[in-house]
C-alpha cells in the first residue's frame, strides 16, 4: 500500500487506536507480550462536528478498519498455520446504539484487503503485521443506516493463546457514526472522504476531483485545495498543483476558511510552505 498520503498534510485519516502502552520513568520493564489493536480508517473531518471518541463515516462505502498486532515476546512467532491466516481467528460483532440507550445486534460480514504480504511468514521481535477490513451489512443488499454503533473486535482462541504472551484486554471498541451529509459543511468532508479513500487506493485523478467537489462548494477550503495539489505531487505534476497550493497558503495566512470546525494549526502552514519548496526543487531538477 502507497503510505505517501500521510506525509505533508497534518489532516489525514483518524487513529481511533486503542492498545498503547506507555510507561512511566522508574516503571519496571513490560513482561513478554502481543500487543493488540484496532482502528477506524477514515479522515477526521474539517468541517463537520462530530464526538472525539467516535469515528465518522459519510456515504455508502463499507467501514474500513485496520487491526494490528505487535510483538513484543522477544522471540519472532509464527501467526499463521498452512491453510490459516491470522485473522480467521479474529472475531467481529456489532450493534446499533439506540436513543434510548439500548442496542440492536447487527450482523456484519468483513473482507480483508490484502496488500502483497505473505501472511505465513513469522513476526520478528518488534514486529508489527495489520490487515484492513471492509465491513459491510451481512443480510441487505445496501450500506449500513445511518445511526450510531459500537463495533468490538476479539482475538480468536488462535491468537489469544501466542500464547501465554498475549496482553490483556484482547478485545477493542470502536464507536462509529453512519452520516448522510445534509448541510454545507457535511458535504465537504464527505467529498474529502472520498479522496481519502480514493488515494489510499492511488487513484489519484479520481481523488482530485472528489477534492475540486469540495472547493466548488466551498472556494476557501484551504485543506481541499492542499489535498488536490498533494494529489498532483503523486502524481509526478507537482507543479501542476502550484496554484493550488499557493491559493491554499494564501487562505490559511489570512484565516479566510471561516468553516473550519478548529483552526488549522501553524504547523499545516509550514507543511504547505515545505510541499512548495519540494515542488520548486523537483523542478529544477535538484
Amino acid at each position: 500500500m502507497d503510505t505517501r498520503f500521510t506525509t505533508f498534510l497534518a489532516i489525514s485519516f483518524a487513529v481511533f487506536a486503542v492498545g498503547a502502552a506507555f510507561g512511566q520513568v522508574g516503571d519496571p520493564p513490560p513482561m513478554p507480550h502481543v500487543e493488540f489493536g484496532a482502528h477506524a480508517v477514515t479522515r477526521i473531518p474539517s468541517y463537520a462536528r462530530a464526538a472525539n471518541d467516535t469515528a465518522l463515516f459519510f456515504g455508502d462505502d463499507p467501514i474500513g478498519v485496520e487491526v494490528t498486532i505487535t510483538n513484543h515476546t522477544g522471540k519472532a512467532l509464527r501467526l499463521s498455520a498452512p491453510g490459516r491466516w491470522w485473522i480467521d481467528d479474529l472475531r467481529l460483532s456489532m450493534v446499533a446504539l439506540q436513543k434510548t440507550g439500548d442496542s440492536q445486534p447487527v450482523a456484519v460480514s468483513i473482507a480483508p484487503v490484502f496488500d502483497g504480504r505473505d501472511p505465513t511468514l513469522d513476526l520478528p521481535q518488534e514486529g508489527l503485521t495489520s490487515v484492513e477490513l471492509r465491513i459491510r451489512p451481512e443480510h441487505q443488499p445496501g450500506p449500513l443506516e445511518p445511526g450510531f454503533y459500537r463495533l468490538t473486535v476479539t482475538l480468536g482462541e488462535g491468537l489469544a493463546g501466542y500464547g501465554r504472551h498475549a496482553q490483556a484486554p484482547v478485545t477493542r471498541e470502536l464507536n462509529l457514526e453512519i452520516r448522510r451529509a445534509a448541510t454545507l459543511e457535511e458535504s465537504l468532508d464527505d467529498y474529502l472522504q472520498q479522496a481519502f479513500f480514493a488515494s489510499r487506493a492511488e487513484r489519484y485523478d479520481e481523488a482530485g476531483v472528489w477534492a475540486s467537489l469540495a472547493v466548488a462548494a466551498h472556494p476557501s477550503s484551504a485543506v481541499a485545495l492542499a489535498e488536490i495539489a498533494n494529489f498532483r505531487r503523486f502524481q509526478g505534476r507537482c507543479m501542476e498543483g502550484a496554484p493550488m497550493l499557493r491559493q491554499a497558503m494564501r487562505i490559511v495566512s489570512t484565516g479566510g476558511d471561516p468553516l473550519l470546525v478548529y483552526p488549522l494549526p501553524d504547523s499545516y502552514g509550514d507543511a504547505l510552505q515545505a510541499m512548495a519548496t519540494h515542488c520548486e526543487r523537483e523542478s529544477e531538477g535538484r
